[in-house]
């Protein structure tokens, strides 16, 4: 069987996320962290510190249902 991740990209899939993670079949959460900079209306220059409230509920969701959580905000410096 192969493993299914799913990657959190949006306000929804972070109000989702416990309902996601506890889902039969679902191996993974990961946050996509420059979509949902975007979706939440974070500026770039700010991405880093502006997500770090969101992926932290992710990070449980997963952990709580026993899967993995993967969370990686690079930070772009924008003129």
């Amino acid at each position: 069987r192969l493993p299914l991740w799913c990657m959190i990209e949006c306000a929804e899939g972070l109000l989702d996320a416990r309902a996601i993670a506890a889902s039969g079949g679902v191996t993974a959460l990961l946050v996509g962290g420059h979509d949902l900079a975007e979706t939440l209306h974070i500026p770039g220059r700010h991405m880093a510190r502006g997500l770090a409230l969101h992926v932290a509920p992710v990070i449980l969701a997963a952990r709580a249902a026993g899967i993995t959580a993967m969370a990686a905000v690079a930070f772009v410096e924008e003129p």
